[in-house]
Formats: C-alpha cells, structure tokens, sequence
C-alpha cells in the first residue's frame, strides 16, 4: 500500500539514531508519555518533559513538582530499576483525522545521579524549560533514554 502524500510510515531498529524527520517533529513538543512497566508486566504512564541530546538520547528530569514519595519510591523509577525497557509517545491529534500522527520510540533507560550524563541532561532540561530555574534542583535525578527503535505513522 502507497502512502497518501504527506504520510510517512517507517520503521527502523537497532541502535538508532534520531533522525532529522523524527528530531524535527519530537522537538515541537513539550511534553512526551514515558511508559514503563515492572517485572509483572504491569504498565505505567506518565508525562514528562523531555529533551534530545546530541547523541540521541532523550533526557527527563525527576523534578521538585510535588510528589507522594521520594524519587526512589516513584513507580517510573522502581519500574526501571526493574525492568529498563520504556516506551516514548510523542502524538499530535487534530480533528482533522487525516492529519493526525505520532512517533513511538522503545529504548533502554537509566537513572543517573552523577555523572556527565547527569549534568549533560540537566543543561538541556533547563535550556529548554524556563519553569526548571525554579523547579530543577542542581544535582537532581535524570533519567536517560537510549533509543533503539522509532515508528514514525501519519503527517511527520
């Protein structure tokens, strides 16, 4: 089956690369879906705010928002810990249907207390959210997304 004009199908794996299509259309956003799940496979979602380095690994931050627990107590986290694996949903929806499409990216994450990946991320967390000059502790948790597969569908 053909693509219409304007839509793009693609699938890619391994290792990948953010490319420009996908950097171009997940950059517009400022907030993503992060799923994860435990050992049980029992799924959890949440939003997040992102940003893509330079390496293509996508960065977010365990902010001072409000929250029931200690970061290590967060189910995003003790999932990871569990099971590394995490889904990525960037969506944009239109009444428009023909218009409608999303990026879904699976990749392996981490958590970095320190580090260069730490530091790295939290730079770019904080030059692209204004509200992390109040909300971004120096030092605070990042975790890191290494992308291994991107499903690009619809209007890219």
């Amino acid at each position: 089956m053909a693509d219409a004009p304007g839509l793009k199908f693609e699938l890619m794996s391994k290792s990948y690369v953010i490319d420009s299509d996908v950097k171009n259309f997940v950059s517009k956003f400022r907030v993503a879906r992060l799923a994860t799940s435990d050992n049980n496979s029992q799924p959890n979602v949440v939003p997040i705010c992102f940003e893509i380095g330079g390496n293509s690994n996508i960065y977010t931050a365990i902010d001072k928002k409000s929250k029931v627990a200690d970061y290590k107590s967060l189910k995003r986290i003790r999932n990871i810990i569990e099971n590394p694996k995490v889904s990525l949903l960037f969506d944009k929806y239109t009444e428009n249907w023909n218009k409608l499409s999303y990026v879904l990216i699976r990749g392996n994450a981490s958590l970095q207390l320190n580090g260069h990946e730490q530091s790295y991320g939290e730079r770019l967390l904080r030059g692209k959210y204004d509200q992390y000059e109040e909300y971004l502790l120096p030092g605070s948790p990042i975790i890191v997304i290494k992308p291994e597969y991107a499903h690009l569908w619809g209007h890219i």
